[in-house]
């Protein structure tokens, strides 16, 4: 069946209600230490692929629950470490809360794009953290290039977890492997840091799901697949 772009009316509700709350200064609610009794604290470095430091990012930990923006929550932004380019420390989160790491800019470097941590630019298909109480750190490597994201769902719409999505991508006369990635509990799948280019992909049912293979277009074969154009910092649905 036709793929749909999950939840994509939330999405743009949450992408609308950051960009705005950015542009007011009133977006972030950075928490002391000294008031997170119990809290969490996570100092987060951001780089590129080649490891250059990106001091001009803005981090942005965004309350998540049933993947989506959780409005019960605070989105804590991060606060720049002093001496230390591209180190950024998110104070006060709560540790019983999952949270997406949004990583903004207001000019991208060197290629990089306005993401989720997890390389997507949708928030249902990022990688979402929980910290215990205390210090943490985490190292985060923005995602270059293109980025591959859909849904895999059965011919009555049931989400196929643990199916393999492998993109193809068009290199002179032929279809030549680019990546691929497993889908979540919600049939999503995203496939990060691929060139741009024109793809195809293949849907794998999981062991045990007695469903045929699919390929990109609702087709039965990957000859007769259709062909997805991405672009340099661009992310592209392709669902099956």
């Amino acid at each position: 069946m036709p793929l749909t772009n999950v939840r994509a009316r939330f999405m743009k509700r949450t992408s609308m209600m950051l960009a705005v709350l950015m542009a007011l200064g009133l977006s972030l609610v950075v928490v002391s230490p000294a008031n997170a009794v119990g809290s969490a604290n996570v100092t987060v470095s951001v780089t590129t692929k080649t490891g250059l430091a990106l001091p001009g990012v803005q981090v942005t930990a965004v309350p998540i629950a049933n993947h989506d923006f959780d409005s019960t929550g605070a989105l804590v932004g991060g606060a720049a470490v002093g001496g230390k380019p591209g180190f950024f420390t998110l104070s006060g989160l709560d540790t019983d809360r999952d949270y997406a790491l949004q990583f903004a800019q207001s000019i991208p470097a060197a290629g990089t794009f306005d993401q989720f941590y997890g390389g997507t630019t949708q928030i249902v298909g990022a990688t979402y953290l929980q910290w215990a109480a205390g210090s943490h750190s985490l190292n985060v490597t923005l995602a270059t290039n293109a980025v591959l994201t859909g849904k895999v769902t059965s011919p009555t719409g049931v989400a196929l977890k643990n199916a393999t999505a492998t993109a193809y991508r068009f290199i002179g006369s032929d279809w030549e492997y680019a990546g691929e990635a497993k889908t979540n509990a919600f049939g999503q799948y995203t496939i990060a840091n691929i060139d741009p280019g024109s793809y195809r992909v293949g849907f794998e049912p999981a062991v045990g799901q007695n469903y045929l293979n699919a390929y990109s277009g609702d087709k039965r074969t990957f000859e007769s697949a259709t062909a997805t154009f991405v672009g340099l910092g661009a992310t592209a649905t392709v669902s099956a």
